[in-house]
């Protein structure tokens, strides 16, 4: 029978035996564990990139930035961190007009000979993939695979960009790095980082 306010459907299954705070710790743990399985970062900066990567590698980035050099220090640190965790074949695409958006998720999904795990790296000039292209991220980030990480790499989205339906497929599966130019008051710390290490982001 229902207690009374309708909370009694929430209350949790006890064994009579059970004493109440032994049900209601394996409660709080099992809840625990789900909030550690929450969803990816969506949407960092660049500064926070290494930090992200420390934690987990997800399967598929869209980095984007109007800096180049910035960006594809970025990306170098993508697949620094994928290849140690053993994606070592990779496939770059670089967009052009009548790419073959189709042949592109066809390959995605085939295995190596090796049968080795791989980095689909797409590289547009622009942020503008066109319906098929829009089509071919969306399906890329909905039907992920854990021996696959497609790496996006494209110019800066602007508002209207950043509300379409594929960054926002890129978003709910992954995360979406916005590199931004170095402020001038950090350009020393960012010298004196590349100086020490080959690479920034490691």
């Amino acid at each position: 029978m229902a207690s009374p306010g309708g909370l009694g459907h929430n209350r949790p299954n006890f064994h009579p035996d059970q004493p109440w705070p032994t049900v209601l710790f394996r409660s709080l743990r099992t809840a625990l564990a789900h909030r550690d399985a929450r969803a990816p970062e969506v949407k960092i900066s660049g500064d926070n990139l290494p930090s992200s990567l420390a934690r987990q590698l997800q399967t598929i980035y869209l980095v984007s930035g109007d800096e180049p050099l910035l960006v594809n220090e970025a990306a170098d640190a993508i697949r620094a961190t994928a290849r140690s965790q053993g994606f070592v074949e990779r496939e770059l695409h670089v967009i052009e007009r009548g790419f073959d958006w189709r042949g592109l998720i066809a390959g995605s999904r085939s295995m190596s000979l090796f049968a080795q795990r791989k980095i689909v790296e797409i590289r547009m000039a622009n942020a503008a993939p066109g319906e098929q292209g829009a089509d071919a991220i969306v399906e890329l980030a909905e039907q992920s695979s854990p021996d696959t990480l497609v790496l996006i790499v494209a110019a800066k989205l602007d508002s209207r960009t950043q509300s379409s339906r594929w960054v926002s497929a890129v978003e709910k599966r992954g995360v979406l790095v916005q590199v931004w130019p170095i402020d001038l008051p950090r350009l020393p710390d960012r010298k004196s980082t590349r100086l020490n290490s080959s690479h920034p982001y490691r």
